[in-house]
């Protein structure tokens, strides 16, 4: 059994889902699986009201934003500006 936490992302803080192809390493289309709570449901609704939404994981112990601008199919998220917050 593993010690590694999922590779998890948030919006608000909340948690949206779980990456299904590891940490995302540049802009474009990734794989998850999302999960049902608070923070896909902020995630839906930034991107019904505002077109995108900031997003935010933690890689190690590297902190990485992300603009989530659309959602081509279920369980599929396109992102853009993928940066290293300092």
């Amino acid at each position: 059994m593993s010690d590694k936490p999922p590779p998890i992302f948030l919006c608000d803080g909340y948690v949206v889902g779980e990456f299904k192809d590891g940490y995302p390493e540049s802009s474009g289309d990734f794989r998850y699986m999302p999960y049902r709570g608070p923070g896909n449901y902020r995630l839906g609704i930034k991107m019904r009201d505002d077109g995108s939404a900031v997003c935010s994981f933690t890689n190690a112990s590297d902190k990485y934003s992300m603009l989530i601008t659309a959602c081509p199919k279920y369980g599929v998220l396109r992102a853009s500006e993928l940066t290293r917050e300092k």
